[in-house]
């Protein structure tokens, strides 16, 4: 499966669905350009529908007809801490196994990150030993983004906007997976050929 972002918060599977599972009897001749494929529209990162839709367009075209097929649920997808959330707890490595990422907005909170899990007072710049302002100096800091806490110093992990888009791409190949293992897509797929006939 490949995967296209159509508007936001939807993903469409950019390889048609083989229509030689529907009969013949859904067949006319308007609709030999048609092409059907599926779909994950997230409404939130918590929940989504999923569905199929024709278009004589392709993947990135408009729309013929689409339908749902079912809808779901998810703990909550591309999950990551705020940096004033994390920064207390930044040597504390059970904090960032099931959250790893924080989102780092800063240079200079990027060096406070550094210094904490070198253990410096970072209410007293004073006590700073010098090789921990190496250690800042020669940190992974590759502007705003995402950094993972475990990582000493933390690492570069890529930008909030690449994290969700991955992490949706993800859960929609997931729930797609999902929906073609049952036939209800296919009925589903079906009746829209039927109506667009």
């Amino acid at each position: 499966m490949g995967f296209k972002f159509k508007g936001a918060g939807v993903v469409v599977d950019t390889d048609p669905i083989d229509l030689s599972d529907v009969s013949a009897k859904e067949w006319s001749p308007r609709l030999r350009d048609v092409r059907a494929y599926g779909y994950v529209r997230f409404y939130s990162f918590e929940r989504a529908d999923y569905g199929v839709f024709i278009s004589t367009e392709g993947p990135k075209g408009e729309w013929k007809e689409s339908a749902a097929v079912g809808n779901t649920r998810f703990q909550g997808i591309a999950p990551y801490g705020t940096f004033d959330d994390a920064i207390g707890e930044v040597n504390d490595k059970s904090m960032f196994e099931e959250v790893p990422l924080v989102e780092v907005l800063l240079e200079e909170n990027y060096a406070k990150a550094v210094l904490a899990q070198l253990g410096e007072n970072l209410d007293d710049p004073g006590s700073w030993k010098l090789t921990s302002l190496q250690e800042v100096k020669d940190g992974d800091w590759e502007g705003p983004g995402l950094y993972d806490f475990r990582d000493k110093p933390p690492t570069f992990s890529g930008t909030v906007d690449e994290y969700e888009v991955a992490d949706m791409e993800f859960w929609a190949e997931d729930t797609l997976d999902y929906m073609y293992q049952g036939d209800e897509w296919k009925s589903t797929l079906r009746t829209l050929l039927a109506e667009a006939a």
